[in-house]
């Protein structure tokens, strides 16, 4: 109910009576609406689905020709941005690069229109809650100065002391024209080390001194399509120095992919230092410390979903002696294809919490077949020594192999999902046709403001409808001075319904209903609550005549019933008595005219 009743005394200074009300009815103030927030801060995003996108920071050359196919896939993902082939590229590059590091710094270099930033920062999700850029700039450098500008204050800028200490250094770097690439190298190339991160990426179209440059500082060059370069910073290499590696299969007998694995481990820390075992051999061997551990028990099979205690001891002896432990599984993530074999991820972070010591990586190798090819054996050896180096923030942990290219997860916001969340707590009401919406209901956000009116969707009425109900797809709803006093919030209505006459036509009835029929026009006069279905007593229905319109009929019950109800009931009159007088009220001067 919108109003409260009280007992009011209101009393003089000396303490004497005043004004004394008995059972005061107390109405909602609606005073001035406080002022919208920030948009941002509003929303909630309860819905969150998980992203797989490669890692940009763990490509090598041989991996060129699979990123370039990721790339024109994600392009045919993104139409508006094909027009322009190698912003389209560039544009691809920066969403990885957002995906690796949600809260990159950004500078391009450059006087080229806004137009290309602002695609970029779309990518990035800049003006959404899940923004993946901390900052977006814009540079040019002069004598020993970098002068820069944010995207969305063009006519402010700030210099930055190139010979300066503390200077800020940038995680990407976007070259978008080659004449920019020109003019800037050479005051760069002097001062790389001062404005790029130490895993700093280097973004735009391709030249010649450039990658040169770019080449003897140690960065990996990619030469992609339309013209463009991507540079990555110089990636640190696993240090196998004094470390053991041993790798556990669940049977003594060994699979090829173990075998390559051996080979290619052996290589790196030497015969002596690499050992191979089954899952039953754990319980008689004393792991070392600053061991890597490569597990194969899930390639195939799931161990964790079944384990019995036993087995759980013998994994015990790994996870609590190993420091690096590279987990390898055959789930299919991306396809959802085993997903008996996903229980590791989260054994993964509950053991890291308990033993920070413990990095455990998850890699998801997709099915293994067994007429896997050497090749893509020996990919798998060289993707699981990449896992094993710990990059900077954020340190991943969880990875996927697919289309040759290693994949790492994000959560984003899903936003259908969302959108259907927040409409239901009427916080982003959407544009659509009642018709479309229905069933729904009238609801008003806020008492007493018109403006907060919207239809709720809800959800299908089930089973059988109660003896003597119809119910009525309505059609026209009939708006009296206490319908609209009930929206204000200014009256107090029975079960909080919200008007009482309507037509329609009946859409299904009580099975003991016997004179309405599903199809049929009526003019129901009953209490309501503006749904675009109501569920009524079929004696409140008055079936209407094929010339009675949906959107006349529903005006007269209340204000004829009004009528008949004073001049038969209340004054009993006959016919042919005289001297009734008639008093009515209007609210305007145009109704007075009519009335007269």
């Amino acid at each position: 109910m919108f109003t409260k009743k009280v007992n009011v005394t209101l009393r003089d200074e000396e303490g004497g009576i005043v004004v004394d009300m008995l059972n005061t009815r107390l109405n909602l103030y609606s005073g001035k609406l406080a002022e919208e927030g920030n948009p941002l801060e509003l929303q909630r995003h309860p819905c969150l689905r998980v992203v797989w996108t490669p890692d940009i920071t763990r490509l090598d050359e041989s991996r060129k020709s699979d990123l370039v196919a990721y790339l024109e896939q994600w392009l045919s993902d993104h139409h508006s941005l094909t027009e322009n082939h190698p912003v389209g590229v560039i544009a691809g590059l920066v969403d990885l690069v957002g995906h690796k590091n949600p809260r990159i710094r950004v500078l391009k270099l450059g006087r080229d229109c806004d137009c290309k930033s602002k695609q970029w920062l779309d990518i990035l999700h800049e003006k959404t809650d899940f923004s993946r850029v901390r900052d977006w700039h814009i540079g040019e450098f002069s004598e020993r100065e970098l002068i820069i500008r944010r995207q969305d204050q063009p006519g402010k800028s700030s210099k930055i002391n190139l010979d300066a200490a503390d200077i800020a250094r940038y995680d990407v770097l976007v070259m978008p024209t080659k004449e920019t690439t020109n003019e800037h190298w050479s005051r760069l190339a002097a001062n790389l080390g001062r404005v790029i991160s130490p895993h700093g990426i280097v973004n735009g179209r391709r030249s010649l001194e450039a990658a040169r440059c770019l080449k003897e500082a140690g960065f990996r060059i990619f030469d992609l399509v339309g013209g463009v370069m991507l540079a990555l910073a110089p990636q640190e290499s696993v240090d196998f120095q004094g470390k053991q590696v041993i790798y556990v299969e669940r049977s003594k007998r060994h699979s090829p992919l173990s075998a390559e694995l051996k080979a290619h481990f052996a290589h790196k820390v030497g015969v002596d230092s690499f050992r191979e075992y089954c899952l039953e051999d754990l319980a008689d061997i004393d792991i070392p410390p600053k061991t890597i551990t490569i597990s194969l028990l899930e390639i195939e099979k799931p161990l964790l979903a079944t384990m019995t205690a036993a087995e759980l001891d013998l994994l015990r002896q790994v996870t609590d002696r190993t420091t690096d432990l590279v987990w390898l599984t055959g789930t299919g993530y991306v396809s959802g294809s085993l997903p008996d074999l996903a229980l590791a991820n989260g054994l993964s972070r509950a053991l890291m919490l308990e033993q920070p010591s413990l990095r455990f990586v998850v890699f998801d190798i997709g099915t293994v077949s067994p007429r896997m090819l050497q090749p893509e054996r020996k990919r798998i050896c060289c993707d699981v020594e990449n896992v094993l180096f710990a990059d900077d923030v954020p340190d991943d942990k969880d990875f996927v192999s697919k289309n040759n290219l290693l994949h790492i997860s994000r959560f984003v916001p899903d936003n259908g999902l969302n959108s259907h969340f927040s409409q239901r707590r009427n916080q982003q009401p959407c544009e659509m046709t009642l018709e479309s919406a229905a069933p729904a209901r009238l609801v008003v956000k806020t008492i007493g403001n018109m403006d907060t009116i919207y239809f709720q969707q809800e959800s299908e009425g089930e089973g059988e409808i109660p003896r003597g109900l119809v119910d009525v797809d309505v059609k026209a709803v009939s708006l009296n001075a206490k319908d609209i006093y009930t929206l204000a919030g200014k009256v107090e209505t029975r079960k909080g319904t919200s008007a009482i006459e309507f037509s329609g036509v009946v859409k299904a009835t009580a099975k003991d209903v016997q004179d309405l029929q599903p199809g049929d026009r009526v003019c129901v006069l009953a209490p309501n609550y503006f749904r675009t279905t109501e569920r009524v007593p079929a004696w409140a229905c008055h079936k209407m005549l094929p010339n009675e319109t949906f959107e006349i009929m529903p005006t007269l019950p209340v204000i004829y019933g009004t009528d008949l109800y004073a001049l038969d009931d209340r004054a009993h009159l006959r016919a042919g008595e005289r001297g009734a007088t008639v008093y009515t009220t209007v609210s305007s001067e145009e109704k007075e005219d009519f009335m007269v």
